[in-house]
């Protein structure tokens, strides 16, 4: 029997997009932890089996992220994308994915470039964010966003293909 997809899934933001992405991730066994500043954010349907902390933005050094974690920056308004961005960079997480316009994502590189980073661990990153098929909602985006998580989860933890349960009636 395979092993289901364990790893923790980390979202810097609990907006619409990270909602509709942590549903679709709750369905694969993902362990989801979401982080906001407004705790309000929390009652969202997507998040009810994710682990929610209210988080300082501004000063993330408490969270331990080991290198089996993926992590997705999509604060609300993109309001602490640099810092979260910056952070998820220098941390030892096997994904960073980043949502934005290019503009934006510009301004976080520079950010992160000005903030210690190396072009390397900026070029290790995903941005934007997801698959890259073209999405019109929230749902969608979280759906290219949970999708490039699990191919990348599954290149890095490789399992056998389980026909039996495919074949179950």
């Amino acid at each position: 029997m395979n092993e289901p997809n364990t790893q923790r899934v980390i979202f810097f933001g609990a907006g619409a997009v990270s909602d509709a992405a942590c549903t679709f991730l709750d369905k694969l066994g993902f362990k989801l932890v979401v982080l906001d500043d407004d705790p309000a954010q929390f009652e969202r349907p997507g998040f009810k089996n994710a682990e929610c902390k209210a988080v300082d933005f501004e000063d993330l050094s408490a969270l331990q992220i080991t290198d089996e974690d993926m992590l997705c920056v999509i604060t609300r308004g993109h309001k602490f994308d640099r810092q979260t961005f910056t952070f998820a960079l220098k941390s030892p997480a096997y994904y960073v994915g980043m949502m934005g316009s290019a503009p934006k994502n510009e301004k976080c590189i520079a950010y992160a470039l000005e903030h210690g980073c190396t072009q390397e661990q900026i070029d290790s990153a995903h941005f934007p964010i997801g698959m890259g098929i073209k999405c019109y909602d929230a749902n969608e985006i979280g759906f290219d966003i949970a999708a490039q998580i699990l191919q990348i989860h599954n290149e890095k933890f490789p399992r056998e293909l389980d026909h039996e349960s495919l074949h179950a009636e």
